[in-house]
């Protein structure tokens, strides 16, 4: 029979070991992670039983399969009461709702999802003063992944998990939340390294898109060869978007690169309406000159129109597209990947020192620059100036 109260702290830490492959198609990612988490038991004991005494059966949420568990127990007494120290080594695949709205230049959190089978009234999970959650630094190394990941050193604690967000209006999701079981939920985060995708996906698609230039080359007079070539590149931008899709899970909503390779497709079907239009329905002699104001065919030509008036409006809305879906995109991407890892460079500092120095003032602290000391007796002292000013805006 247990002998514990109800309304129990918890206090859980959480180490990463290692990650392995992080799956994109599947939706799921390989890691080993060390869990302690303590209580206290009220009884002076040195024996402890996991089965007769109180203790918050702890699980993760979001595992695949069955993960290979190992777990020990540790007693500390003071006065009439126990403090029970638990480590548990888990090693196995997770399961993570993956965010891929700016792939390839996305940013994605790997969770790991703690609940106990208690009820809510019964236990509370915390995480503990004393041992912050972090990441082992030789996880870094030995990521499985890095030629394909950056591995970020931030790790954050949330008492809910990405899928359990409900609308605020709905009075039957507020009461299956309220029935929930209580959570511990602690994600890492990591990027993708987007220079294959830039160079063998968004590079290439530009390619055939430009190739569509050439088809002004062919005398309007012969739409058949024109719309054969532009029906050619049509198919060709259409077989390598799925063949790009491969890489990613079916998903409801575009990508960063189907939002660009649907867009190029588009713009290849407005050439073919444009030349059976500027082949079949117009007068021989117009269809000419209207081609030839939205196309250059000679150095001349081309030469004449500058001097005349404009640059040809065709390439200016090819140019415009590129602008818009390629270069735009991607710095806007960039930037905000860039701005999202000094955070968890500056959260991760202040999270080190406050594991040496609890005095120092929150990372909302109005004061316009700080010095840290970092110590670290096995490695080095290092002293770290950080501008609040430009990280906070």
């Amino acid at each position: 029979m247990s002998l514990g109260l109800p309304n129990r702290d918890v206090h859980i830490s959480v180490q990463f070991m290692r990650f392995g492959e992080i799956n994109t198609i599947n939706e799921r990612y390989y890691a080993e992670i060390l869990i302690e988490s303590n209580w206290i038991i009220y009884k002076c004991t040195d024996k402890y039983s996991p089965v007769f005494d109180w203790n918050p059966k702890l699980y993760i949420e979001n595992s695949i399969n069955e993960p290979k568990e190992e777990i020990t127990y540790e007693l500390q007494k003071f006065y009439n009461m126990t403090k029970v120290f638990e480590k548990r080594t888990v090693k196995g695949f997770f399961w993570e709702k993956l965010e891929l709205e700016h792939f390839p230049l996305d940013v994605q959190e790997l969770s790991i999802v703690i609940c106990s089978k208690l009820k809510p009234n019964e236990v509370e999970l915390k995480l503990d003063p004393e041992r912050p959650c972090l990441i082992d630094p030789k996880a870094e190394k030995i990521f499985h992944d890095q030629q394909k990941w950056c591995l970020y050193k931030l790790v954050k604690v949330a008492d809910h998990a990405s899928y359990d967000e409900c609308q605020e209006d709905d009075p039957a999701q507020k009461l299956i939340k309220q029935q929930a079981p209580a959570k511990f939920v602690v994600t890492s985060f990591c990027s993708r390294l987007s220079g294959y995708y830039l160079y063998n996906a968004y590079f290439i698609i530009f390619l055939i898109t430009l190739l569509s230039l050439c088809i002004f080359s062919i005398d309007c007079k012969l739409p058949q060869s024109r719309l054969q070539t532009c029906f050619t590149l049509v198919l060709t931008s259409a077989s390598f978007k799925w063949v790009t899709n491969r890489s990613l899970p079916a998903i409801s909503y575009m990508t960063s690169l189907d939002k660009y390779s649907i867009s190029c497709i588009f713009y290849l079907c407005l050439n073919c309406g444009w030349h059976s239009v500027v082949g079949f329905f117009w007068q021989k002699d117009l269809a000419v000159q209207v081609d030839l104001a939205i196309s250059f065919k000679t150095i001349k030509d081309l030469e004449r129109l500058n001097k005349e008036g404009p640059p040809p409006p065709y390439l200016i809305l090819q140019l415009t597209l590129l602008k818009w879906w390629g270069i735009t995109q991607c710095s806007v991407n960039l930037l905000r990947r860039t701005k999202f890892k000094r955070d968890c460079e500056f959260v991760y500092l202040e999270t080190l020192c406050y594991r040496f120095d609890k005095t120092i003032p929150s990372l909302l602290s109005n004061c316009i620059q700080k010095e840290y000391i970092i110590e670290n007796p096995s490695i080095f002292v290092t002293k770290v100036e950080i501008n609040l000013k430009f990280l906070l805006q």
